[in-house]
Parts: C-alpha cells; sequence; structure tokens
C-alpha cells in the first residue's frame, strides 16, 4: 500500500549517509549505470549519488591493568551511587575522555590533527549471574580489568560507495566502504597504535600496571607480534569503522562533477528539494559528526526561512 504525501515547498532528506542517497537513487535521482540495469526511470543522472562514501576508522588496542577489586559490581559501589549518586556507577568509565593529536605524518604547524583517541573500559561490570558482589567471572580469582585505547583515522583517503540492492526501499542498500585501500590511512593508524602503546609506558599509566594484550589478531599468527607488517594486518583484519559516516551526496560548486548538492544544500538539477545530513560533507569533520550534523540542519533550517520568507514578503509587495 503507497501513501502520497504533497509538500507545498520542499522536500528535506535527512537520512543519513546510508538512505539519503537510497532515497534518491530509488527516485530515480542518481548515476544512471547503476539505475538502468534495476529498470528505475532515470529522473536525473546524477554520479555524485552514493559515492565519496567515507568514515573514521580505528582500531581496538586492549590493555591489562592491575586493579582487580572495583571489577564488580558490589554493594560498596552501588550504595555509592544510590546515596551520592557519585562513584564508578555514576559515569560511563574512561569512553568519557577522547584526546586528538598530530601522528607522525601530520604537520603540527598546520594545526590539523590526524588522529583522535577513544577509551574504554573501567566500568562497575555486572557478574554472569547479574548478582551484586560476584566478580565478572568468577572461574578467574585472578581477572584483571581490561582497558581499550583506541586510535582512530581522522582525515580518511579511503573511499567507499553506496548503491542500490534492489527497489525494494525496506531492504538496505549496498555498502561498499573500502576501508583502509588508502595505503596512508593504514601507516596513519599503525602510528596512532604507536603512539597508544607509548602513552601507556608512561610514568602515570605505569602506575596501573598497563599491560598490552599480545594475543595474536587471527590471521595474523604468522608475522611477529608487534612488528609493523604485524599492525597492518591486524588493523586490516579487526578494522573497527566509527558511526561517523559522511559524504555519499557530497556538497560542491556549480561545475562540479560529483556534487551533489550545492552551498545551500539544494540538490543540482531537481527544484525543491534538498539534503541536510552528513552526506553533504565533502569530507568528515575532524572529530565526532553529532555536532557538526546539527549544526548542518541548524544552517538548513536558516537557509529555507530566508528563501521562502523572503518570497512571501515579496509576493506581498508584489501583489499590493
Amino acid at each position: 500500500m503507497s501513501e502520497v504525501i504533497l509538500a507545498r515547498n520542499e522536500i528535506i532528506i535527512s537520512g543519513g549517509a546510508v538512505n539519503t542517497p537510497q532515497i534518491l537513487m530509488l527516485s530515480g535521482i542518481g548515476p544512471k549505470e547503476d539505475l538502468k540495469p534495476l529498470g528505475i526511470p532515470v529522473v536525473l543522472d546524477l554520479p555524485g549519488v552514493g559515492r565519496n562514501l567515507h568514515n573514521h576508522v580505528a582500531f581496538f588496542v586492549n590493555f591489562f591493568i592491575n586493579d582487580t577489586d572495583s571489577q564488580a559490581l558490589n554493594w560498596a559501589t552501588a550504595m555509592e551511587y544510590l546515596l551520592f549518586r557519585d562513584g564508578l556507577m555514576s559515569g560511563t568509565g574512561i569512553s568519557e575522555v577522547t584526546a586528538i593529536i598530530n601522528s607522525k605524518y601530520s604537520n603540527p604547524a598546520e594545526d590539523h590533527p590526524d588522529l583522535q583517541y577513544f577509551f574504554g573500559g573501567f566500568l562497575a561490570n555486572c557478574a554472569r549471574t547479574g548478582q551484586v558482589g560476584e566478580r565478572v567471572d568468577p572461574e578467574k580469582k585472578d581477572a584483571k580489568r581490561s582497558i581499550n585505547i583506541i586510535p582512530a583515522v581522522l582525515h580518511p583517503q579511503s573511499r567507499g560507495y553506496i548503491k542500490l540492492k534492489n527497489t525494494n526501499p525496506t531492504e538496505h542498500p549496498l555498502i561498499i566502504p573500502r576501508y583502509l585501500s588508502h595505503p596512508n590511512d593504514v601507516a596513519t593508524l599503525v602510528d596512532g597504535i604507536k603512539i597508544a602503546i607509548a602513552m601507556t609506558q608512561t610514568p602515570s599509566l605505569q602506575r596501573y600496571g598497563f599491560k598490552l594484550d599480545d594475543t595474536p589478531v587471527k590471521g595474523c599468527e604468522n608475522l611477529t607480534f608487534g612488528c609493523d607488517a604485524y599492525w597492518e594486518c591486524a588493523v586490516r583484519m579487526q578494522t573497527g569503522p566509527e558511526n561517523h559516516q559522511a559524504g555519499s551526496c557530497r556538497m560542491g560548486p556549480p561545475g562540479d562533477h560529483g556534487a551533489v548538492v550545492d552551498p545551500e544544500l539544494r540538490v543540482y538539477g531537481i527544484e525543491r528539494l534538498r539534503v541536510m545530513d552528513a552526506s553533504v560533507m565533502p569530507k568528515v569533520t575532524s572529530g565526532n559528526t553529532n555536532a557538526p550534523t546539527i549544526m548542518i540542519a541548524e544552517k538548513g533550517a536558516d537557509m529555507i526561512k530566508s528563501t521562502w520568507f523572503g518570497r512571501r514578503i515579496w509576493d506581498v509587495w508584489y501583489k499590493k
């Protein structure tokens, strides 16, 4: 059962870097060589739709620390939270921390760091039974707490694309991310891993007994653990994409063959159609994309109001 919805002024697509190009292509707006094989009538051959997909790519480096006393959720941590809203249960551990720094491939004078670090762990974890006071794993009496340091490449040069699987709008499209297809991304991420390991060797972190988890990544066992070739293998075998997908309907000036929207977020060649989400970013921002995407929407809303408010003032004046 289909439903027809009419818009008086404009249609705004905010499906994100995956669903926005999917919606456009299902509507006949996109690369004709992708639409014709599926029998979709080509409304506009717009080659950039679905192209230029990219993301911040990371790798989880695991460490162990000596702190075992607070690994399980216990009555002390529960009461500390209930009475004072403080302690291990009051936060999300070290995931609240981030860092942005330069790899050896970035020029510090440009003030444009190419690595962001995320951190995971140090939470009041529940035991398998969920009972307060029990250990996370009762079988491991000397189990150590696990900590993740997660370097992510901020300026990825690898590019992927989105294609339609079929004409069913309820099915996921084909996502071909091509992560780490550019060698510079691999080199930057490997350097990020080395920086993370060096970070744990500082006196401040060695107080907690930080020790690198040297369990080989599956598929890389034949390489010497810790050498460059090993880490290059590891990042490819256990690639950690962030949820920062962007660029698949990128903004560009008139005449840009790969651009989908103009500087006012209007889809080229289609009247009264705009895109407002991270897909319009020519290059993903150097950090988390949540706030920048909100900014895109706020700016887009202002441009829409300016367009239509101005037209209405003109109509009123002209009719007089």
